[in-house]
């Protein structure tokens, strides 16, 4: 039915309804704003999870390491400059986040950026400004130096780090290709830039995790680890009788303490 066929009254009605369905869009825009800050929340939780999951692996290195052991001074070198490395550019995204939010007014009292809506800041600052195309070559160099580090024959180590640290082209749902670091700020609500840039440093502490746990195990392979060794004896005989021998093996037993027995 033509608008020109309703009366003034019903026009009035039905412009009415509209604004009231763009203030329903608006409330629920705000409500997928507020899970993005939510997501972002978990995603940050999951980061310091691997941070502290990790530090167990480095300790073992490092002890093997203190052993004087070639092998697992290598380890430890390249553990220790992976680490660096991903701290490094966490720290970077960490910042960028931080100006996002700064130089849009900050936060409230709940620590709710108040500018959780702008949709200009992010590509402004990630594409217009660069620090987006500095960011996605940081991220493929540091791709390339830690799959070098796995052996070629372990394809699915080395897919795996490959995958969490892809700056492949984006392509919108129209099949449209653009650039990395336009996928994940242009068009966008603040909140979901920086809930992207958390996700990067996530998929970070990730490869640092898949990373450190293959050097370990790479030390351990075909070695056996103890930190405790003492004589022992196999005796021929559970008991002696008055004037016979006492006949019995002798040797060096090693154990490792720390580990449990399985059976």
């Amino acid at each position: 039915m033509s608008a020109e066929k309703l009366s003034p009254r019903q026009q009035m009605i039905g412009m009415m309804y509209l604004v009231l369905l763009a203030m329903l869009a608006m409330n629920a825009s705000k409500d997928l704003l507020d899970a993005f800050l939510k997501l972002e929340s978990g995603i940050d939780l999951t980061a310091n999870n691997f941070v502290e999951n990790i530090q167990p692996v480095y300790n073992k290195i490092e002890a093997a390491a203190a052993t004087n052991s070639k092998a697992a001074k290598e380890s430890l070198l390249k553990a220790k400059t992976v680490k660096a490395k991903i701290q490094e550019l966490s720290a970077l995204i960490e910042t960028h986040k931080t100006w996002l939010i700064e130089n849009t007014g900050g936060v409230d009292e709940h620590n709710i950026p108040l500018a959780k809506d702008n949709q200009d800041i992010g590509a402004e600052y990630l594409m217009t400004k660069g620090h987006g195309e500095d960011l996605r070559k940081k991220i493929t160099a540091l791709k390339e130096y830690v799959v070098n580090l796995i052996d070629k024959k372990d394809t699915s180590i080395r897919q795996s780090i490959s995958t969490l640290l892809a700056t492949d082209e984006y392509k919108d749902y129209e099949g449209s290709k653009t650039t990395w670091e336009a996928g994940i700020s242009e068009h966008l609500p603040l909140a979901a830039v920086t809930a992207n840039l958390s996700n990067i440093q996530s998929y970070l502490r990730n490869t640092e995790s898949i990373t450190i746990n293959y050097l370990f195990e790479e030390l351990g392979i075909d070695t056996y680890k103890v930190n405790k060794i003492q004589a022992a004896t196999i005796a021929q005989s559970s008991y002696v009788m008055k004037g016979e021998q006492y006949k019995a093996q002798i040797f060096l037993a090693a154990s490792d303490t720390t580990q449990k027995p399985s059976f």
